[in-house]
C-alpha cells in the first residue's frame, strides 16, 4: 500500500520557489509486523519555471528521514524530482 500526501508552501520571496513534503508512506501487509510501515519525514525544496507555451518544469531537491521503517531499511534518503507540466 502506498500513500503520497503532498503539502506545499509556495514562498512570495522567489517568483515559483516552494518548501514541501512530499514523499510515499508505504506499508508491507505480508511483513512481520515490525516491519510492515515505511514513513519518511523531511523537507522538499524547489522553483516552478515557465519554459513558454502553456509548458513548465518543477525541478526540487531534499533530504527524508525513515522516522519508521523495516529491519534493513535506509534511514535517510536524498530526493532529487524533476516535474514536467504539458498543456492540455
Amino acid at each position: 500500500m502506498g500513500f503520497q500526501p503532498n503539502f506545499y508552501y509556495n514562498l512570495e520571496s522567489v517568483e515559483g520557489a516552494f518548501i514541501a513534503y512530499n514523499s510515499t508512506i508505504s506499508a508491507n501487509w505480508k511483513a512481520d509486523s515490525s516491519d510492515i510501515w515505511t514513513v519518511p519525514i523531511g523537507v522538499f525544496a524547489g522553483r516552478m519555471f515557465d519554459l513558454g507555451s502553456g509548458y513548465g518544469m518543477e525541478v526540487g531537491l531534499g533530504p527524508y528521514w525513515n522516522i519508521v521503517k523495516p529491519d534493513g531499511a535506509a534511514d535517510w534518503f536524498l530526493k532529487f524530482q524533476i516535474n514536467f507540466m504539458l498543456p492540455k
